[in-house]
């Protein structure tokens, strides 16, 4: 006689490989994945006309600058913003090199002071919900964000309408649709 029994249906028992638990339980882990991951923040360049887009992880707190030529100075303009969450920017600063045709003199638009290293300093902390852009050849604009430098107007040309915002990664996984 032996030992061994055959395991036929009806006497088959549990056992230890069952399709539907493995299945839900990976379900459920891409579901806790994809709503951890996709709603984390990202800061994204959208433009116009399907081009690419380019996305950044960020979070609360983080800061990125556009950089350009003044249109009529033809000097170096440096806006700075801060990552306050989806859809809401603060613009905390400007730095330029001169007064001049178009700069800020009122007293209204922020705290102008004249730094230590010869250029302007405008405090401001503007709230933004976006910032739409048009890259122009002469404003030559670059992003900026930690060690990130992309020469805008190289990548999509002159005249191409851009909005850089803050969303979570699963608005943007959606816009790809």
């Amino acid at each position: 006689m032996s030992m061994f029994k055959d395991r036929g249906p009806g006497c088959a028992g549990s056992r230890s490989f069952n399709s539907s638990k493995i299945m839900l339980i990976i379900l459920v882990t891409l579901i806790a994945f994809w709503g951890y991951y996709g709603t984390r923040l990202v800061l994204a360049i959208v433009p116009e006309d399907n081009k690419p887009t380019f996305v950044y992880s960020t979070k609360v707190g983080d800061t990125w600058n556009i950089s350009l030529t003044h249109s009529v100075e033809r000097t170096l303009w440096e806006e700075f913003f801060r990552v306050e969450g989806v859809n809401k920017m603060t613009m905390t600063h400007t730095t330029f090199e001169s007064l001049g045709w178009g700069f800020s003199y009122s007293a209204d638009d922020g705290k102008l002071t004249h730094r230590k290293d010869g250029r302007y300093e405008l405090v401001m902390n503007r709230p933004f919900t976006s910032v739409p852009l048009r890259i122009s050849v002469q404003a030559m604009q670059h992003f900026h964000h930690g060690t990130t430098d992309l020469d805008l107007c190289k990548i999509y040309g002159q005249g191409t309408k851009m909005d850089i915002k803050v969303m979570y990664r699963y608005q943007y996984w959606l816009t790809m649709f």
